[in-house]
């Protein structure tokens, strides 16, 4: 090979470098758009796959919704038949408390001792039951007797006869 022919080769080879170039540039990217293809149709399966199971999950809860709605309407009607019998009960204490020494001192010989049971109950924040027991000799026994002793001539003017 002479030196003319080598050169119209290395000319050849250059003019044809371009084309093999842009080829395995078209080729690179074809690859390379045929994988993020792939990928997409992956990407778009487990969207797919995300919007089931977020529509399962809205179904779910929707029904367990519904399911304690109904739970809690059926509380409401039971507390709205309770809650006027406790309250009716209670009138007279819209707080309940336990009845102390000093109360039952105030019910039988103290500023409450000429009110009625249910009048005492109100004023000190009792029930009626509390007063009506503790002045009827049932409760505070103690208080009964350390009054009967102390106070000269106190009678227990509420007690039933023969105690």
């Amino acid at each position: 090979m002479n030196m003319k022919e080598l050169e119209a080769k290395v000319l050849a080879m250059e003019q044809a470098l371009p084309d093999q170039i842009k080829s395995a540039v078209r080729e690179a990217i074809g690859a390379m758009r045929g994988a993020l293809v792939a990928d997409l149709d992956g990407v778009k399966i487990t969207i797919e796959g995300l919007n089931t199971s977020i529509q399962d999950l809205r179904a779910m809860f929707e029904e367990h919704r519904a399911s304690s709605d109904a739970r809690l309407a059926e509380h409401g009607e039971v507390l709205a038949e309770i809650v006027p019998k406790v309250e009716a009960r209670n009138k007279s204490a819209p707080e309940i408390r336990n009845m102390t020494d000093a109360d039952a001192r105030r019910v039988m010989d103290g500023d409450l001792r000429g009110e009625s049971h249910r009048d005492a109950a109100e004023k000190i924040g009792l029930t009626y039951a509390q007063v009506y027991s503790c002045r009827l000799e049932y409760t505070f026994k103690h208080v009964h007797k350390t009054l009967r002793d102390e106070v000269e001539g106190w009678k227990n003017p509420w007690a039933k006869k023969g105690r």
